[in-house]
């Protein structure tokens, strides 16, 4: 039977922390509350780790969000080649600014998507496509 997980509330958190901060039995509250004990342990430890935070953004915590040079390096390198692919953006970006964070190409899409720019695939059209003699071509092809 797979294991099911519910979400503490920061307020549960919360309280666990500051028993733990004051030298009570946070471990009979995590008890009373319905926490593990091993949950307890994991909520004192993320805390002690994160200055006393035991609320967390959902994501990784390592997890680096784009900085404005990078963000502003990203749109002008769409400017100056807007038939880049995700992943060439991300390499010119890594070529422009080395020392900047790694970013993947998903996180490339989601900031230029908070941009209102979409990357759309680029194909060759025909310069005769829709031209006179083309449309009276399809006509007869039809009938």
């Amino acid at each position: 039977m797979p294991a099911v997980y519910s979400k503490i509330c920061t307020a549960d958190k919360t309280r666990i922390f500051q028993a733990y901060t004051r030298v009570e039995d946070y471990i009979q509250l995590a008890r009373q509350i319905g926490i593990k004990r091993t949950t307890a342990y994991q909520i004192v430890r993320r805390a002690l780790e994160h200055d006393g935070t035991v609320a967390f953004p959902r994501g990784d915590l390592r997890s680096v969000k784009m900085s404005q040079e990078m963000l502003e390096t990203v749109i002008a390198i769409v400017s100056d080649h807007p038939d880049y692919t995700l992943t060439m953006i991300n390499q010119e970006l890594r070529v422009r600014l080395p020392g900047a964070s790694h970013v993947t190409p998903s996180t490339i899409s989601n900031v230029l998507k908070g941009q209102l720019i979409t990357m759309k695939k680029l194909e060759d059209v025909p310069a005769e496509r829709n031209s006179e003699r083309t449309k009276a071509q399809r006509r007869d092809f039809a009938t």
